[in-house]
C-alpha cells in the first residue's frame, strides 16, 4: 500500500506545474543561473546585486559537497 501512495504522490506533484500552468523550473546549469539571476533581480530590485549575489548561492545550494573520508579512516570506536 505504501507503495501505490508514493507513486500517486510522486505523479501528483509531476502532472502539478503542467495542470497549474506553469513551467518546469531549470534544474541545473546556465539555464538555471539565468533564472536564479531574474528571479533574485525582481525579488531585490537591483539587477547588480542579483549579479554579484547569485554565484555565491549557486555554489552554496547546488555546487558544493561536504568532505568526505575513506571508511577506514573513521573510528567508530
Amino acid at each position: 500500500m505504501e507503495r501505490r501512495r508514493f507513486a500517486a504522490g510522486i505523479a501528483a506533484a509531476a502532472a502539478a506545474p503542467a495542470l497549474l500552468g506553469a513551467a518546469p523550473a531549470p534544474s541545473h546549469g546556465d539555464e538555471l543561473r539565468k533564472a536564479m539571476r531574474a528571479a533574485l533581480g525582481d525579488e531585490l530590485d537591483d539587477r547588480a546585486t542579483a549579479r554579484a549575489v547569485e554565484p555565491h548561492i549557486h555554489d552554496i545550494g547546488f555546487d558544493w559537497h561536504p568532505p568526505t573520508a575513506p571508511l577506514g579512516r573513521i573510528d567508530f570506536g
